[in-house]
């Protein structure tokens, strides 16, 4: 099964330009209307790269990280 995410043309064309993600099978698609909406296929690299874009930072998976400590 395939999972695909909306994007922006924006992405669509920074993730092509500066990460090198290509147009076509398991990268960029698009529709074929007057009225464009992007796709983004999901794999590791190419959400790797929309978050950087994005500005979205991994959480860590640790199993005892906390953030805060709660009722202390």
């Amino acid at each position: 099964m395939i999972i695909i995410i909306p994007i922006t043309k924006d992405e669509a064309q920074r993730l092509h330009k500066f990460y090198g993600v290509k147009f076509g099978d398991y990268g960029i698609s698009s529709t074929h209307t007057k009225h464009k909406y992007f796709f983004l296929t999901e794999n590791k690299t190419n959400l790797n790269a929309l978050n950087e874009i994005r500005g979205i930072k991994p959480r860590k998976n640790k199993p005892n990280f906390r953030d805060e400590r709660v009722g202390v």
